[in-house]
């Protein structure tokens, strides 16, 4: 009798089942998901065809075209011209909301750790587990995604605002999303809160002109979207910073009701170096904070992120 969940690989109820639905077939090593979309002159790309995630990615890329457009337009140049800020504070503003949108694009589209296919001799002495939704081998703290279809490795959540999973592949890439987005947020209130109290009112702009005629309305809602984007960025950075320093992941979090199920004498403080170094694939710290490279696996030599 068939004992649930199927942890056999050549169980028959499973084998059957892997038969009926094609898992049984043998792909290539270059296989990715049914996600993987190849554009000319780019190379593949990651592009989960899932509406409520597209509709969330539109509107974060909506949300930083209106920020980008309303704190040069509305507050920056006015003030640029009238001599109140010097040229270094709007290279700085821009490299950051640069960043910020590379770090999006990156995070969105880069293959978030999809299991590559192993043999069983090399899973079992690795001591992977068998996936209980797809029958395939996969390491510890992996995890079956519903909406990209697939197991992802060291898998953290799936992130609907960037239409993407988080996991071993693309997870320093959000980090570095957090932490552009925050430092663009917290940007664009300090120019607001200056704008407001400190910078006179710039007499030789054009009053009639569409951004500085309703300026004050621009002003207002930039000022309330800064203040929850940086709040929301900062506690998300936070978070993440703390399971990377404990090795722990939102799903391990997730699966703690209580108390009594944490096992305790497997949690451990890491160090900055040590944590970071695992995320981001390399121990040279000032690449940390670069999102236009790739990523080594730390499951497979020879496999990579890029």
């Amino acid at each position: 009798m068939t004992s649930f969940p199927i942890n056999d690989p050549n169980d028959p109820v499973l084998m059957s089942l892997k038969e009926s639905l094609g898992l049984n077939q043998p792909r290539p090593k270059s296989f990715y998901s049914p996600n993987t979309v190849h554009i000319p002159l780019i190379g593949s790309i990651v592009f989960v065809r899932d509406k409520q995630g597209i509709m969330m990615l539109s509107g974060i890329l909506a949300y930083w075209i209106y920020g980008v457009w309303s704190s040069y337009y509305v507050i920056l140049q006015p003030h640029y011209e009238a001599g109140h800020i010097k040229a270094w504070f709007l290279y700085y503003h821009f490299i950051i909301c640069v960043l910020c949108l590379v770090a999006l694009f990156r995070a969105s589209t880069q293959n978030p750790g999809e299991v590559p296919h192993v043999t069983e001799e090399f899973a079992k002495q690795n001591k992977w587990e068998i996936c209980p939704t797809c029958g395939k081998w996969r390491p510890n703290k992996s995890h079956h995604c519903r909406r990209c279809q697939q197991c992802v490795a060291r898998m953290d959540h799936h992130c609907p605002w960037i239409n993407n999973c988080v996991g071993e592949g693309n997870h320093y890439l959000f980090m570095q999303l957090l932490f552009y987005a925050f430092l663009f947020s917290t940007n664009t209130l300090i120019a607001l809160l200056s704008h407001f109290w400190v910078w006179p009112k710039c007499t030789s702009c054009d009053q009639e002109s569409f951004p500085i005629k309703y300026g004050l309305w621009f002003s207002y809602l930039s000022f309330v979207m800064s203040i929850a984007m940086a709040g929301s960025m900062f506690s998300q950075f936070f978070a993440q910073h703390f399971n990377l320093m404990m090795n722990r992941t939102t799903i391990d979090n997730m699966k703690i009701n209580s108390p009594d199920d944490v096992d305790y004498s497997t949690l451990q403080i890491r160090s900055v170096l040590l944590s970071y170094s695992e995320l981001c694939g390399t121990r040279r710290f000032y690449m940390w904070p670069w999102p236009c490279r790739g990523k080594r696996s730390s499951l497979l030599t020879g496999v990579s992120y890029a």
